[in-house]
């Protein structure tokens, strides 16, 4: 579900969201696939401005699509005409068929099998409820800006080393995972546009995949060691990035466990797309577009890492299943990344081992505590679940 409203000065807030997002109950309903339709449309009127809602199913649709239908619909009004698209989305699926005859995908398939053939240990996070046996997707978020500083800085060392602000982050956050787990070998998977062509960038479709990325870390190597490994792990998986998904996981046969998803649990992804560079559009005076953003309580993975470039800032969006992750566990958690990102742009040739993801306050309660036999539960930093204390331990 997507909405835009329009002739907004003030926005819209506090009861007003909660109206319109009961207004939209009766097009935010499962679909129909048989018969469809896949994707209803509403206006909403809320207190002198208008809501214009959305709803599309994933089939049809991905992140990059929502940023199109937003320009599209800007565009419509300002301008009265969307012009012809040179492709449509037809001809990408023949294109995609073809993709998939058995001559072109073998030599893909090979690729995917010397990484996980021999299966994943799956990753051991320190969860504050017990994992249910069959997998759940209730899940809540949290938001973290790291600011602009952080932001520049970012962009500043991937020039030095020749990478990108997602490799940084990715690495920054397999640290984390290694920190939290303390295992050396994990999976974790990455989504990718798919829109390798200029034509399909202002196309609405589902073109994304997902990408499973192999991880293996040496605590005494140097932080700027590993960042160069992730790169190259990164860019070796974008060059084989067309096998679908869904057909690598029947092709790879990977041990089934009910209650985990195949092949890795925590997602990483990293938004930078010119089409979300602006959440508000003026077309005139009396008239202008603004993006209104609705969380689901719904998650794919136990952890998903959003990283999206937004004025020149770096805001992380972390989704987190409910019934493995206390709230406090994922403050911590994300508390635990943002010092990891702090050391490691400010000495790139620390050692991972040495690569520190505790507070000085935090280190300084647990010696002045750990000679003590009891510690109420009220005496915790802010943010430290059970979770938490656990992975302060490992570090």
């Amino acid at each position: 579900l997507c909405c835009f409203f329009f002739q907004a000065e003030d926005g819209i807030r506090g009861r007003d969201v909660t109206g319109v997002q009961t207004c939209a109950l009766p097009i935010y309903r499962a679909f129909d696939l048989s018969n469809g339709p896949l994707l209803r449309c509403q206006v909403i009127n809320v207190n002198a401005r208008q809501v214009l809602s959305f709803n599309m199913h994933h089939i049809i649709s991905d992140g990059w699509s929502v940023g199109v239908l937003f320009q599209d619909v800007v565009k419509a009004y300002a301008e009265h005409d969307l012009g012809i698209l040179e492709i449509q989305y037809k001809d990408f699926s023949l294109w995609q068929k073809e993709m998939l005859d058995p001559k072109v995908m073998n030599e893909q398939l090979l690729y995917w099998r010397k990484l996980f053939g021999a299966g994943v240990t799956p990753l051991g996070l320190p969860n504050d409820n017990n994992r249910p046996e069959v997998k759940t997707y209730t899940g809540d978020r949290i938001q973290y800006s790291f600011g602009r500083d952080v932001m520049q800085l970012i962009k500043s060392k991937a020039v030095e080393h020749g990478a990108t602000p997602f490799m940084q982050a990715l690495a920054n956050v397999t640290i984390l995972l290694k920190k939290l787990s303390n295992q050396n070998s994990f999976a974790v998977g990455t989504p990718v546009s798919g829109r390798d062509s200029i034509q399909l960038q202002e196309q609405i479709g589902f073109y994304v995949n997902t990408l499973p990325l192999s991880v293996n870390i040496d605590s005494s190597e140097s932080y700027v060691s590993f960042l160069n490994r992730t790169k190259d792990e990164v860019l070796s998986a974008f060059e084989f990035q067309n096998f679908p998904f869904e057909l690598l996981v029947e092709e790879l046969q990977p041990k089934r466990d009910m209650s985990r998803s195949p092949l890795f649990d925590v997602m990483v992804a990293y938004q930078n797309f010119e089409v979300l560079e602006s959440n508000r559009l003026m077309i005139d005076e009396s008239l202008d577009f603004k993006r209104m953003e609705f969380g689901s309580n719904v998650t794919k993975y136990d952890l998903l890492f959003s990283f999206t470039e937004e004025d020149e800032n770096l805001v992380l969006e972390l989704e987190y299943n409910t019934d493995l992750f206390e709230k406090d566990s994922v403050v911590a958690f994300v508390n635990r990344l943002a010092m990891i990102f702090k050391v490691t742009l400010s000495n790139q040739d620390v050692s991972i081992k040495d690569v520190s993801t505790i507070s000085k306050y935090e280190e300084q309660l647990m010696l002045k505590k750990s000679d003590k036999t009891h510690i109420r539960s009220d005496e915790r930093p802010a943010g430290t679940g059970s979770a938490a204390m656990r992975c302060v331990i490992r570090v």
